[in-house]
């Protein structure tokens, strides 16, 4: 069984969703296209908006965010996160 399988397998789909993530089976490539079009999307929000890592740290005391701390499966966006407000 790949990767792809697995994440597609009904036990382990449920399992992760109730860890509070968002299963989604793909390829190498179709998972490459995603970063991709993340970092394209997410960079240029970045660079408009002129945010910097040091504005994170400051808000937060640290550049790491552990969405364990405070959000639920119910919450699982980081808009949703105390951590991102």
């Amino acid at each position: 069984m790949d990767i792809k399988e697995a994440v597609g397998a009904a036990d382990v789909h449920e399992k992760l969703i109730g860890q509070g993530a968002v299963p989604q089976a793909s390829t190498p490539a179709e998972l490459q296209a995603r970063i991709d079009a993340d970092l394209g999307r997410y960079g240029r929000i970045i660079r408009e908006k002129g945010l910097k890592a040091s504005d994170y740290r400051s808000l937060h005391g640290s550049s790491f965010h552990s969405c364990r701390n405070c959000c639920s499966p119910s919450r699982t966006t980081a808009s949703n996160c105390a951590g991102f407000r």
